[in-house]
């Protein structure tokens, strides 16, 4: 999509993340990289034992149950049964793999909250074009911008301005000033013809403007 105001033009573009298959050899192939690093070298968990011990006991027809302080989510004496069961001699050295598989699992789940809650995963990218001439333009200048482009016509305040471009943030008006002195200077409104300043009241985007 374009949101085009003559020229020059406000362009979205999409680039597309990686998919979930590489997603998930990523995750093992830094699972194992670190099976690999660590446990081979003696790194074990504190709560090794503890876990296999649970473990045993749900082999024995027994209720596992926790009274030691873990880290691992609960459940995970079910997951190292597989460890007893074919580990054999490598019994701890296979226990530190599927820990690592649990370690990995775990950040890969806060890093996907964080990204959905932040927006960050957001592929579209929006830029400033003259025909097809990229215009360098800072973030909040940006922002700026199409704050005005969303109200094209009428006179759009400081206090709303400042509020879209810098919420919950404390900033005065000239920083606000220096945006509005970028914006004008990316697109050659030298003379006002885009973007008026209306005396003690805001900015208003004078053009009209066509989505596409």
């Amino acid at each position: 999509m374009a949101v085009l105001v003559e020229s020059p033009a406000i362009r979205r573009t999409y680039a597309p993340g990686p998919g979930w298959p590489w997603r998930l050899l990523t995750l093992l192939a830094c699972v194992l990289a670190a099976h690999l690093l660590l446990s081979s070298l003696g790194f074990n968990p504190t709560d090794d034992g503890f876990i296999l011990a649970q473990s045993r006991r749900i082999l024995s027809g027994e209720i596992p149950h926790r009274d030691f302080i873990s880290i691992r989510p609960v459940g995970s004496a079910y997951l190292h049964v597989v460890d007893l069961v074919l580990g054999g001699e490598r019994t701890f050295l296979a226990s530190r793999l599927i820990y690592w598989l649990e370690v990995a699992i775990a950040c890969w789940a806060w890093l996907e909250i964080a990204l959905a809650r932040t927006g960050l995963r957001d592929t579209a990218r929006m830029t400033l074009v003259d025909g097809d001439r990229e215009i360098a333009l800072r973030p909040k200048a940006f922002e700026t911008l199409l704050a005005l482009l969303r109200h094209a016509g009428r006179v759009v305040s400081k206090d709303e301005l400042v509020a879209t471009v810098w919420p919950d943030v404390f900033v005065n008006d000239d920083a606000l000033a220096q945006c509005v002195r970028d914006v004008r200077k990316s697109i050659a409104d030298t003379d006002q013809h885009y973007i008026r300043t209306v005396s003690r009241r805001g900015y208003m985007f004078v053009h009209s403007v066509t989505p596409k």
